[in-house]
Order: structure tokens, then C-alpha cells, then sequence
């Protein structure tokens, strides 16, 4: 009998801790749900679905850039459930390729080909990265390598591109990858820290002042230019040096919650230093001011609230086919949240190792293809965003200041005018259509669809 009390009670107890995980999990499923219809629900409450006046008052610049080729296809695409109706359009609006100039900047008889090339594949925009191969002067002359443009050859940059209806955007770093400064001598001093000539320390007193310089000067040979690329990419040193460690210190004794939402005392640091940068971008030099996303990427939900939002334009940059996995989907909910446009990168050169020497077209494709996909909406990543502005593809020279060249331009021509012909179709997958436009533009006269198999032989 005691045997069977007391595997009754067992029952009893079971089934009554049953009962309470049911309820539990039911309790958590609702949560979940709410989580996935507005994840952001814990740290601020998301503001109203804008109406149609008000996303035509966010696009207000939109209609000023070079257009000049094929017409768009609007694509209505429908956000999850709960968000309002947005367009994302293929062709993307801008349609822009990247110049890198570190290390072997194109001769300008080169430019004079390339730039009508790449505009009847359709690109409306070019990302010049100049690094030292700007005309610096005062200060700044020992920055310029021996091998920069003049300002004659900047000047005449700026006549190809818009005789091709190439917007030109000005990228300068202002934080991290500024070795072609920090190497120097005089501007050693700036290093966040001593042993590596990567980051300036933001909080140096006089550090403003060379940023001031390197961007005035560089916006007073593109007068033209309505955004200004400020980099702010990789920043790998942040608060080692003495001034930025105290900062650091301080602010994690003053901080008052812990926990996984809490703000990142040293994310702090870095969004300060840009925001002083955009501002300067902003209110002296008229521009709009972009930056590579992926310092603001590992902040997640603790990016809401920053102080860089609606301050910048972030550029979104992945060069792999599997781009949800590395910007999950709570990343795009924060930007949807902060920023009114977003500009995406996939790569056409220089993402495929410091020492490849042509690029991978297939990896290449794949990578731009994904993208075109997130911007039409056929991915659900692509849906939280309020606009698009476009669609950036990278030429990397090289993986730093003192790496060596990687996948030369010329050799790259063929990937980039693929890329293009395939960004400017209207749609996300690579057709006969898109190959034949290459073909044709690249003349080379013959039908380059092949069997795999032929070519091991």
C-alpha cells in the first residue's frame, strides 16, 4: 500500500510539474511571438509605420542622382506582419563601383575608358577610396605617395565622371586603417596605440584638427559631391592608450545595469569619435556622412538609442553569398530602427585573398547575387528596411596599407561589368540576358557559354 502511495504521489507530482512547464512554455511562446513581431520591444517602443508623405519626405534627395540608363522595375514588397507596405526597387538607385587606390592608382587614359565602360553596364556612381594617393598639401604633403594624382589629375577625374553621369562619393578614413598617416613620424603621436599605426586615439586633444584637415581638403577638390565616406571600419584598438582606458574605466563605474542590453562602454568611445566627425561632415562641409557597418554590427539591440542615429548612413558590407549569417536578422531590425537609408557591398575584386590574382566570378556573383536579393525583398532581412539607397561593389587593391596588390583592375574588368550588367537587370538571378550584356559590352564577339567539362581538357 505505502508502495502505491507513494508512486501516486510521484504521479501527482509529475504531472503537476508538467502542468507548470506547459504553462511556462505557452507563456514564453507568446512572448517569442511579440519578440519576433517587434524584437525591440524591451528598449524602446518602435515609432508608428511612416505614411506615404512621410517616406516621400525621407527620399526627398533621392530623385537628384545621375540616372541615365535603363528604367526601374518597382517591386512591392510587403514587411512581416504588423509593418507597413514598402517599394524596394531593382536596379538599386545607386548603382556605384569602388575605386581603391592604394598602391596602383589607374593612369587617367585608363579612367578615360573605364568610366563609359562601367557606365552603359549601368553603374551612377563611383566610391573613390584615394588613401595617399590624394594631393595632400601643408600639413598634410608628406602623406601624398610619390606616385599620388595631381590636383590638375583629381580635376580631371571629376570632368570624366561627370561627362560619363558618374556621381563621385569620396571615401577618407577617419578612424581606423589611417596607416598611410600614423607610419609618419609627425602624426605618430595620434596611435591609439604605440606598437600599431592603424587608429587614431579619439580622445587626443589635437586629433580633430587632422581630421578637419584630411577631409576639408579632400571635399575642396570635390565641391560637387553630396556624401562623403568616412570609413570607421575595423577599429580593432580601442581604449588601450592612456586617456581612452580611463574614459573606459569611468564609465564602467558608472554604469548602472549589467546586463546584456547594457549600453558598451567601449562601442561609447568609438560612436563619440564618429559622431564628432559626421557633425563636422554635416554642419562645415554640407555632406552626408557614410560608414562601414560592421563596428556598429557587434552592438546588436544595444545599438538603439546611440547617438549616431540618423547622424550617418551606414554602408552594410558582406562579400559571401550567406549574408543573413553574418548580419542576423536582429542587426537589421536595430538599423531599420535608426536609420532612414542603408547602403549595401558585395565586392567584384579583392575579397578572395591577399594574394589571388584574378577574381573568383562564380564567389563574386554569388555575393552580389544574394545581395540583389535582400533588396528586392525576397529575403525577409531585406523587408524591415525603410529604404535602400543602393548598392556599392568593392574593388579591394589590397588588404591593408602594407599588403601586398591583389586581383589587379584590369584583370578584374570582366567580373565588374558582370556584376553590373547583373545589378542593372531588374531582377536578382543571373540570366542569359545579363551574360549577353556582358559580352556585348566587354566586345568580345564569340559565344562564351561553355561546358564545365571542356574545360579539363
Amino acid at each position: 500500500m505505502m508502495l502505491y502511495v507513494r508512486s501516486r504521489s510521484r504521479k501527482i507530482t509529475l504531472a503537476m510539474i508538467t502542468a507548470v512547464v506547459i504553462v511556462y512554455l505557452v507563456n514564453i511562446a507568446s512572448v517569442s511571438n511579440e519578440v519576433w513581431k517587434n524584437p525591440l520591444w524591451f528598449a524602446r517602443p518602435n515609432p508608428p509605420p511612416p505614411n506615404a508623405q512621410q517616406q516621400q519626405q525621407n527620399r526627398r534627395h533621392d530623385n537628384r542622382i545621375f540616372v541615365g540608363h535603363s528604367g526601374k522595375k518597382n517591386i512591392s514588397v510587403e514587411k512581416i506582419e504588423g509593418a507597413s507596405k514598402l517599394n524596394h526597387n531593382l536596379p538599386p538607385e545607386y548603382r556605384v563601383v569602388h575605386l581603391d587606390l592604394k598602391g596602383a592608382p589607374p593612369k587617367l587614359s585608363f579612367l578615360r575608358v573605364l568610366f563609359p565602360l562601367i557606365a552603359s553596364a549601368g553603374a551612377n556612381a563611383v566610391l573613390i577610396e584615394y588613401e595617399d594617393m590624394f594631393p595632400f598639401v601643408n600639413a598634410l604633403r608628406n602623406v601624398s605617395a610619390r606616385n599620388a594624382y595631381t590636383k590638375s589629375d583629381v580635376q580631371e577625374i571629376n570632368r570624366m565622371a561627370a561627362k560619363s553621369q558618374l556621381e563621385v562619393i569620396p571615401l577618407v578614413q577617419t578612424f581606423g586603417h589611417l596607416e598611410f598617416v600614423l607610419k609618419l613620424e609627425e602624426f605618430a603621436h595620434f596611435r591609439e596605440s604605440i606598437d600599431f599605426p592603424q587608429e587614431v586615439c579619439p580622445n587626443h586633444p589635437e586629433v580633430m584638427t587632422l581630421i578637419k584637415d584630411l577631409v576639408m581638403q579632400v571635399r575642396a577638390l570635390h565641391p560637387e559631391s553630396r556624401y562623403l565616406h568616412i570609413g570607421c571600419d575595423e577599429v580593432f584598438h580601442l581604449a588601450m592608450c592612456a586617456r581612452c582606458s580611463a574614459e573606459l574605466r569611468a564609465s564602467q563605474m558608472h554604469q548602472k545595469e549589467h546586463n546584456v542590453f547594457a549600453t558598451d562602454p567601449r562601442f561609447n568611445i568609438f560612436a563619440a569619435h564618429v559622431a564628432r566627425v559626421a557633425r563636422l561632415v554635416r554642419d562645415e562641409l554640407g555632406m552626408i556622412p557614410i560608414i562601414w557597418d560592421d563596428m556598429l554590427r557587434q552592438q546588436g539591440p544595444r545599438l538603439i538609442g546611440s547617438e549616431l542615429t540618423n547622424l550617418v548612413e551606414p554602408m552594410v558590407w558582406v562579400y559571401t553569398d550567406d549574408i543573413t549569417r553574418l548580419v542576423p536578422h536582429y542587426v537589421w531590425h536595430s538599423y531599420a530602427s535608426m536609420f532612414p537609408n542603408i547602403w549595401v557591398a558585395s565586392a567584384f575584386k579583392g575579397a578572395s585573398g591577399e594574394q589571388a590574382l584574378v577574381p573568383d566570378v562564380e564567389r563574386r556573383m554569388a555575393n552580389t547575387a544574394a545581395w540583389l536579393r535582400i533588396l528586392s525583398g525576397e529575403e525577409v532581412t531585406g523587408r524591415k528596411v525603410r529604404h535602400f539607397r543602393g548598392l556599392v561593389l568593392t574593388g579591394w587593391s589590397r588588404y591593408d596599407h602594407f599588403a601586398v596588390l591583389c586581383e589587379l583592375l584590369p584583370s578584374s574588368v570582366p567580373s565588374l561589368v558582370l556584376a553590373l550588367a547583373m545589378a542593372n537587370s531588374g531582377h536578382a538571378h543571373h540570366s542569359d540576358t545579363v551574360a549577353q550584356t556582358t559580352i556585348s559590352l566587354l566586345g568580345c564577339g564569340m559565344d562564351m557559354r561553355y561546358n564545365r567539362s571542356q574545360l579539363k581538357k
